[in-house]
């Protein structure tokens, strides 16, 4: 095992939680390794100044202080959790999304196109159903008129 993994053993070992084979294994390596011995020994130097420091009593008002904010974390967590999970839910379905806001805008492309495309077309023109505005005016056609008043004339005879 490397040192690497004995410090980690070393770690559990102050912490209470190696078993008797673990702790006899530990115990060997100490003894023939001196950066593992040095490791330790900074540990118990660490719990021995843990134990012997002395403990501050603490304010009644922070204790509750602490306790409540822990309360105001917690519920916002647990909204923040339920949002989350909501939004999550929903990030499987954006490609798919996503791929459908693209089909129906290609979509609408093309069908405008054609609309567009339809009105511009002069071939129709001969049956009068064009709304392009040179069919109309019959400079296709070769009529050429100095003026474009055919268009304000007002069928109904009251004048422009």
């Amino acid at each position: 095992m490397s040192c690497r993994k004995w410090e980690i053993q070393i770690v559990r070992w102050h912490g209470g939680e190696l078993d008797q084979e673990f702790e006899e294994a530990l115990l060997r390596h100490l003894e023939t390794c001196s950066r593992c011995r040095i490791t330790a020994d900074k540990f118990a130097e660490i719990d021995r100044f843990l134990l012997e420091s002395p403990d501050h009593p603490v304010p009644p008002f922070l204790n509750e202080k602490i306790v409540s904010r822990v309360i105001d974390e917690m519920r916002q967590d647990s909204l923040k959790g339920t949002f989350q999970h909501f939004a999550a839910v929903f990030a499987y379905f954006r490609p798919a999304l996503a791929g459908i806001i693209l089909v129906v805008g290609i979509g609408l492309g093309v069908l405008m196109g054609l609309n567009l495309s339809h009105s511009i077309n002069t071939s129709s023109s001969s049956s009068g159903s064009s709304y392009d505005v040179l069919a109309f005016s019959g400079i296709e056609g070769g009529e050429r008129d100095s003026s474009l008043d055919f268009i304000w004339t007002d069928t109904s005879g009251g004048g422009r």
